[in-house]
């Protein structure tokens, strides 16, 4: 230390002691400094302005002044610890959708609560993109848009979305190219006539769209020609016996038709409908069939295998199972993904956990299934893997202690997975922050 900075630090000592005293203490202390040693001395000029908001009685802290790590807090006047935040988008609600874009990056549509609008969020890496497409947000007056919304990506990236704006119960189309959106009404679908829930596919690059059609009780399916002219079918329900719809619909897209599954609430029963050429066909697949006599398909998620095979993933109700079907050698095979079984420790019984209440499939680059499933009883997501010998390996999600819900899935191309859920808020009205979780070795616990 140089003679100066010394003549400094020992005209400075006096004042760290005072600051008990009153402001007017302070300023006469620095007043007898020196002039030429303030003038050389920039930082303990700092300093002195640090000791001087020291010797107020209402010391307050400055936001943007705080260390790294740290945030003011206007309330208490302290630098405290910055909260582990989620990343910068807005809370949803209820149902929402992810689609896989170009690369690793990815992309979320869902209802934002408290825009009361429908969003798109982006996320490349650390970096996030938000994006309001319909809603009071997005410049559409009073009204809520997006409650209800589905999302289909296409291999080069073009996005298809569809809602239904609550306001006027109106169905909507968006396409987004090139990173802008253009929207559409669909005026093949007259007010009031969509409404609960819809679902959205590709069908040799055109898009299909299912919705709950509140005139014939039903589902009708909006497919648009090269034209851009949309026009309405109607899926026949089997026949013999009512059928009340429930729950979300599932809508898959194939090189040679399209698949929707649905439950039929009356019957208990998994509904399939196939889309060919000659048109629609629907059958009950799993639930009331002979010498079974279960409540199946509620929830359903269906998906392709890399052959193009379907795949079909549901809740039966009355064992408490999670099934997965598919087609192998010709034949439909089908497995138990969990039961809900665990052991009590320390107690020779077991007990059943509630799952499959949400479920989301995806397929890896090996051709592997990951079935994402929701465990209610506790308010987990776990995601089982197929192994090489056919079986699946459960890997339980870590929480922060908050409720997650709405699991889905993204086989990544790099051959991961990307886990996505909600996690709910405990004091709000069902809103929550999306969150993310990569398993890099699937199978594994993370």
């Amino acid at each position: 230390m140089s003679m100066i900075d010394a003549m400094i630090v020992s005209r400075f000592d006096p004042i760290l002691m005072i600051c008990a005293q009153p402001r007017e203490a302070c300023i006469g202390l620095i007043g007898s400094l020196p002039r030429f040693a303030l003038a050389r001395c920039a930082l303990w000029l700092v300093l002195v302005l640090m000791v001087l908001s020291g010797c107020s009685q209402n010391s307050k802290c400055e936001i943007g002044l705080c260390p790294i790590g740290t945030e003011c807090d206007s309330g208490s006047g302290k630098c405290v610890e910055i909260t582990a935040k989620a990343p910068n988008a807005p809370k949803l609600r209820g149902a929402y959708a992810v689609v896989a874009l170009p690369g690793l990056s990815r992309a979320f549509l869902g209802y934002a609560s408290a825009e009361q609008s429908l969003v798109w969020i982006e996320q490349q890496g650390a970096k996030i993109k938000t994006q309001f497409i319909a809603g009071p947000a997005a410049g559409d007056g009073p009204g809520p848009q997006g409650q209800v919304c589905a999302a289909v990506a296409a291999a080069n990236g073009d996005v298809h979305i569809v809602w239904i704006s609550d306001k006027e119960q109106t169905l909507w189309y968006g396409l987004r190219t090139q990173g802008r959106w253009k929207r559409t009404r669909i005026d093949a679908v007259p007010p009031k006539r969509a409404a609960r829930h819809v679902a959205i596919t590709l069908f040799q690059g055109a898009p299909l769209i299912a919705f709950e059609d509140e005139i014939n009780g039903g589902v009708s399916v909006v497919t648009r020609d090269d034209k851009g002219v949309f026009s309405v079918e109607t899926v026949p329900l089997p026949t013999g016996a009512n059928v009340v719809l429930q729950g979300d619909l599932s809508l898959v897209g194939g090189l040679s038709g399209v698949t929707l599954g649905m439950y039929d609430a009356i019957e208990g029963d998994l509904l399939l409908a196939s889309r060919s050429s000659t048109g629609w066909k629907t059958a009950r697949f799993a639930g009331n069939e002979p010498n079974m006599g279960s409540d199946a398909g509620l929830p359903v998620v269906l998906g392709r295998d890399l052959a193009g095979g379907l795949l079909v993933a549901w809740r039966d109700r009355t064992r408490n199972e999670v099934m997965l079907a598919r087609s192998v050698g010709g034949k439909v095979q089908k497995s138990v993904i969990t039961d809900g079984l665990y052991a009590v420790e320390n107690r020779q019984i077991s007990r059943r956990k509630i799952v499959g209440t949400a479920l989301a499939i995806a397929v890896l680059p090996n051709g592997r299934s990951v079935v994402a499933v929701q465990d209610a009883s506790q308010a987990r997501i776990v995601v089982a893997t197929e192994q090489a010998n056919g079986q699946f390996k459960a890997a339980i999600m870590p929480t922060s202690d908050r409720a997650q819900f709405r699991p889905k899935l993204i086989g990544q191309v790099d051959g991961t997975v990307l886990v996505s859920w909600l996690e709910i808020d405990p004091n709000g009205s069902g809103e929550g922050r999306l969150t993310t979780w990569i398993l890099t070795q699937p199978g594994e616990s993370p």
